[in-house]
């Protein structure tokens, strides 16, 4: 059993560490989404998160799970890449075959991004607050330059579309222009629910009321995975050396 658990762990560093130089790539802008730096080592996540056996068991099944997927998409992105050498030499070059094969490469290269983006969801879902907080700072280390430190992404708004059992609503909110923007928010049984500066139950919440809401923000696709979900406007921390 601790043979497993063994390899277990030493599978999930090598499969974290293989995502983050595979999706961030060399020369390439690095996100909340795309952590790592080839520049620096794997982290041990399990070490590091103090994941329990049970965690470690789930996250192994999630990236088995995605590995089936991405394996396809690797292959098909591999055979684009070969035609596209290829017709480079041939005599059948056209324009519109290139284009051809290139939409297939960006399409195959989307859904591995499509899929890196929902493991890592996945995989933030099994984790606990404190394990998630660490979890963003270990990121906001590697990705950051040094001297940095950002608070996590908040934002305010008003609650609609309110789901219980599905654990989603939405944030009506603007941006810095006045323009109204809309977020899906997505909360576990891990989120932190505060009213009036007492933790609550999600179903104390409903539509209409205007909360805070902290945590992971994915811009793209207009998506929020919740840490906490606070009544009113939540004030960010003050600089203490302005």
């Amino acid at each position: 059993m601790k043979k497993i658990y063994r390899y277990t762990v030493f599978a999930l560093i090598m499969l974290l560490g293989a995502y983050q130089i595979a999706i961030a790539g060399p020369g390439q802008g690095r996100g909340n989404n795309q952590p790592g730096n080839q520049n620096q080592p794997p982290v041990n996540y399990v070490e590091a998160l103090q994941l329990t056996d049970e965690q470690v068991s789930k996250i192994g099944i999630l990236f088995q799970n995605s590995h089936n997927t991405l394996t396809g998409l690797e292959d098909k992105m591999h055979t684009a890449n070969h035609q596209l050498q290829e017709i480079q030499w041939s005599k059948e070059f056209t324009p519109e075959k290139v284009e051809g094969i290139m939409k297939e490469i960006r399409d195959s290269m989307a859904l591995l991004q499509l899929n890196h983006e929902k493991l890592m969801v996945d995989i933030r879902f099994l984790l606990t607050p404190e394990q998630l907080q660490r979890f963003y700072e270990i990121q906001s280390r590697l990705n950051e330059q040094p001297g940095e430190e950002k608070p996590m992404p908040r934002l305010f708004g008003k609650i609609t579309d309110f789901n219980l059992a599905e654990k989603t609503f939405h944030l009506v909110t603007t941006d810095p222009e006045g323009k109204e923007l809309v977020f899906k928010v997505l909360f576990h049984e891990n989120t932190k629910f505060q009213r009036n500066n007492k933790l609550v139950k999600p179903d104390e919440f409903k539509n209409g009321e205007e909360v805070t809401v902290v945590g992971h923000v994915m811009i793209e696709s207009k998506t929020i995975e919740a840490m906490v979900v606070m009544l009113g406007k939540m004030e960010p921390p003050r600089n203490p050396n302005p």
